[in-house]
């Protein structure tokens, strides 16, 4: 379960020296805060002892920042997992981010068939939250449903939802 970071900073020329890791030269980890080390280290702990640990969305959220940071794939699937149900009762504009904060297309796809496909129009509220490229591109993709709608033909939202994700730089985290 080592993540890529890790792999590559062990398999350096630069570590391996005895004293590396040690009191006197601890091998720094810069802008990771002690709340964040502790969310993952139990994690994974509790993950080898326990079936599920009992975390808030907060403590999911510190062990999903560093299972990406450090490539930690296996952890970061497991813990997204888990967090989708939390994600999921969340409030639209939270969900979207949510899903731009820790990088998971799902939420932000799933938030963005839920806009395109519901009855109501978005409200300014939500177009100020999104921006205006988002907007504009949901807004498109609203008004090419109510055309097909019109005509019979059918167009699958989640797919150009997902399609406009995947088009787009929304999927880099913004981070913590």
């Amino acid at each position: 379960m080592t993540g890529e970071f890790f792999r590559g900073m062990l398999n350096s020329p630069e570590i391996g020296a005895s004293q590396d890791g040690s009191l006197d030269h601890p091998i720094k980890l810069a802008n990771i805060s002690a709340f964040e080390m502790d969310c993952f280290t139990t994690l994974l702990n509790t993950r080898i002892f326990e079936s599920n640990p009992n975390f808030t969305y907060e403590q999911w959220g510190a062990a999903l920042h560093l299972s990406t940071l450090w490539d930690f794939t296996v952890v970061r699937e497991y813990i997204t997992e888990k967090m989708t149900a939390v994600v999921d009762k969340m409030d639209i504009l939270d969900r979207i981010k949510a899903g731009d904060k820790f990088g998971v297309a799902n939420w932000l796809v799933t938030a963005f068939v839920e806009l395109c496909t519901r009855a109501t129009s978005l409200t300014c509220e939500e177009l100020e939250g999104l921006g205006g490229r988002r907007s504009a591109a949901l807004c498109r993709i609203r008004e090419q449903r109510l055309k097909v709608y019109r005509t019979r033909s059918g167009v699958d939202v989640r797919e150009a939802c997902t399609m406009w994700v995947k088009e787009t730089s929304v999927l880099k985290p913004t981070g913590m």
